[in-house]
């Protein structure tokens, strides 16, 4: 039955790397008498060669030294934007991995599915605490109380800057306090076409990142209330948050598409813009690329709702078909464990999705100057602004082909405006909401 699972994973996934030892694997083992065959566990994770796949495979070679009767036969999926759909297509054949890496967007689908076992009973037996796990992501991944998933990283989002911008257009920096109306003047202050010089890309807020919750929230609004049952993508708050976006690219003109400004590569590594969207991973591509420009991040603007600072993440979920559910709990557990947390930390790549290995992530060099008050103590709880966690509902899919055939073809095609394209969706999200809340 394993040899079947790996075999028709391996197929289905058109896998780019395998681990040794086998077609799809590697080596190792943990639980069994002596004398017996290894108990062979299913792995799959969506990681880009090189750096992300290098970093996994090292994991699963601690794990083979310290578990000698189990063995990880694992596979490596390239792009992580496929990786949702065809984790579906594996559910339907009935040949999921062991454990399953689950992004928080599609967690509670399939938690919906009754496809994710619930892991707080592995947590009790093993006295692990959920609060050894960033708060924000525990909500994400929890799943009408059941924790469906542990969160293997994290990413908390700000705004970056270029100081060297705005000291040139004779700006003040931003801080905490910063609002969106100043948001907007100082965009159209910082955007000069005849230099080659905007304020930002196009930023389009759509139901598909935990950043654009935090956006319309500040303004009063969001994407859905409290529960998931209802959208509220038509309150004013709402509204006000689309319509600012959609005023920036078609009024205003602050981004490089609005000029037909044409640029290879990123847009703000590049000095092509003075501020972008991210999380930490931003830094790390300043310093690995050597760019020269002085850098800082900021949380986004404040508005009568408030300022949050965006917190998302992948995890890991153990299968309920798995057959081997306590080895791949053995997998899961060290794999979110501190000493593999604060490693993947150590390379301020990817962000930990523990409190604990957090300072690892922040750079030596103490540049950017507010790095820990974006992208560390929110996480913690601590800080003036506070983290925001966002539970996608079931259904996520449909609501994006809804959203699609409502803004992207008439709010973000500058031939609508925002209430229009939020009143058009509004029951069409709800139905969706409706159908699979049931």
């Amino acid at each position: 039955m394993m040899a079947r699972r790996a075999a028709l994973m391996g197929g289905a996934l058109s896998v780019a790397a395998c681990g040794p030892g086998g077609a799809a694997g590697g080596t190792g083992g943990g639980a069994g008498g002596a004398g017996q065959a290894p108990v062979e566990i299913s792995f799959t994770l969506p990681a880009a060669a090189g750096l992300e796949q290098d970093l996994y495979s090292g994991f699963i070679n601690d794990f083979h030294a310290r578990h000698t009767r189990i063995k990880v036969n694992y596979t490596f999926e390239p792009s992580f934007g496929d990786y949702p759909a065809k984790l579906k297509a594996l559910l339907a054949a009935d040949t999921w991995p062991d454990i399953a890496h689950q992004h928080l967007s599609v967690v509670q689908d399939f938690a919906q599915q009754g496809a994710l076992s619930e892991l707080k009973p592995y947590l009790n037996r093993d006295k692990i605490s959920e609060k050894d796990f960033i708060p924000a992501l525990i909500t994400e991944f929890t799943w009408r109380g059941k924790l469906m998933a542990i969160p293997k990283d994290s990413a908390a989002f700000g705004i970056h800057y270029n100081k060297d911008m705005f000291d040139k257009a004779g700006l003040k920096y931003p801080d905490e306090r910063w609002t969106w109306d100043q948001f907007a003047e100082i965009s159209r202050r910082l955007t000069k076409p005849d230099q080659g010089q905007f304020a930002i890309t196009f930023n389009r807020p759509a139901p598909n990142s935990e950043q654009w919750e935090a956006v319309l929230k500040s303004f009063g609004g969001g994407w859905y209330n409290a529960d998931l049952s209802k959208s509220t993508v038509d309150a004013p708050g709402s509204i006000e948050a689309l319509q600012a976006f959609a005023d920036l690219e078609f009024k205003h003109r602050v981004t490089p598409t609005a000029h037909k400004f044409s640029f290879t590569g990123d847009a703000w590594r590049g000095g092509v813009v003075a501020m972008t969207f991210g999380h930490h991973a931003t830094t790390f591509f300043h310093k690995a690329e050597k760019r020269e420009f002085r850098f800082d991040v900021v949380p986004i603007p404040r508005g009568k709702g408030g300022s949050f600072v965006a917190v998302g993440a992948s995890g890991y979920a153990l299968p309920a078909s798995a057959k081997y559910k306590d080895q791949g709990w053995e997998l899961l557990k060290f794999l979110t464990s501190k000493e593999v947390q604060s490693k993947i930390a150590a390379g301020k790549r990817w962000g930990p999705s523990r409190p604990d290995s957090l300072d690892n992530l922040a750079p030596e060099d103490n540049v950017p100057e507010h790095f820990r008050d974006v992208h560390v103590e929110p996480l913690r709880g601590k800080g003036n602004v506070p983290a925001l966690p966002f539970v996608f509902p079931v259904g996520q899919l449909d609501i994006l082909e809804v959203y699609k055939q409502e803004f992207d073809d008439k709010l973000w095609a500058g031939t609508g405006s925002a209430k229009d394209a939020a009143t058009a969706a509004k029951p069409k999200f709800d139905a969706i909401l409706s159908r699979y809340g049931k």
